[in-house]
């Protein structure tokens, strides 16, 4: 087989290809030979070296159905992830709301809590002594609830703050793809 015989059934392999791509291909095959003809080998030889048409074709075809699959998914996960981060933005700015409510919460939880301590007391001076204990008791448990939310809204602050780390780094890396 000669060289022009070689290229033109490889490129009778590749009809789904551009002819700008097949052209850069046959070239590069023809360049291939050309090289392995310079160090002594025959035309046959180089191509056999190669490992003949249709293993050539074959390759080909696999390396540009791969090249179309990781372009894909690469645009794939580029959009899923700038839907992702839309829809965890419109989350994060839910979560803000939510976090600043809870620590309004927190404070008036306190603040209900130290104004029910000195009233129980003025209870018990009084002489009820139910409705003092009552209110202090009051007291103790909006004072729980107070340090249970400020608790809360620690946690959901440290949290959101690693997720958005998270986040940024996995933006980058998607980036970088």
């Amino acid at each position: 087989m000669t060289k022009l015989e070689f290229l033109k059934e490889l490129g009778t392999h590749l009809p789904s290809m551009a002819s700008e791509d097949k052209k850069k291909v046959l070239d590069y095959y023809a360049e291939l030979i050309d090289d392995y003809t310079e160090d002594g080998l025959s035309v046959d030889d180089a191509i056999e070296k190669m490992g003949g048409v249709d293993t050539i074709a074959n390759s080909i075809k696999n390396e540009i159905a791969q090249k179309k699959r990781n372009g894909f998914i690469s645009s794939l996960s580029k959009t899923a992830f700038v839907s992702l981060c839309t829809l965890l933005g419109i989350g994060a700015f839910a979560g803000g709301v939510v976090l600043i409510c809870l620590s309004v919460s927190c404070f008036a939880f306190g603040l209900s809590a130290i104004a029910l301590i000195p009233t129980g007391i003025a209870f018990f001076f009084k002489g009820a002594f139910a409705a003092g204990f009552f209110t202090v008791g009051g007291a103790f448990v909006l004072a729980g609830l107070s340090l249970a939310l400020a608790v809360s809204v620690f946690l959901l602050f440290k949290y959101c703050r690693a997720f958005r780390r998270w986040l940024l780094k996995s933006g980058k890396e998607c980036d970088d793809k």
